[in-house]
């Protein structure tokens, strides 16, 4: 159920307030194929943004994860990333910006004007 659905069904009565609140949350959970479930939402609920762990996963399949969370959250960050991978990432994902620390093997990237 889509959002407007689900509002629409709400002012209906048709489902209550709390039932309302727990759909709108589970939205926030984006299927990529069969990749990955991306909490896109997670951030707004937890105060978090969604993680993605590189290890197990292929170049291209990173990419298009990235790349989602990207559209959908303005950001994405990657652990576990060999320096290799997030040169490619860098390279693929333009115009996007990006921070990589070595050492924690992270990789941030991040639309203009999100961080500082």
């Amino acid at each position: 159920m889509r959002l407007r659905a689900l509002l629409e069904a709400l002012i209906r009565g048709e489902i209550g307030l709390e039932e309302a609140v727990r759909r709108i949350r589970l939205l926030a959970i984006e299927e990529l194929e069969q990749l990955a479930q991306l909490d896109v939402g997670r951030e707004l609920r937890r105060g978090v943004p969604e993680i993605v762990l590189d290890e197990g996963k292929n170049r291209e399949e990173l990419r298009e994860i990235a790349s989602r969370m990207l559209s959908s959250a303005g950001r994405a960050i990657i652990s576990r990333v060999s320096k290799e991978d997030a040169d490619y990432m860098v390279k693929e994902v333009r115009p996007y910006k990006h921070r990589y620390e070595r050492l924690a093997r992270i990789l941030v990237l991040y639309s203009e004007g999100l961080m500082s």
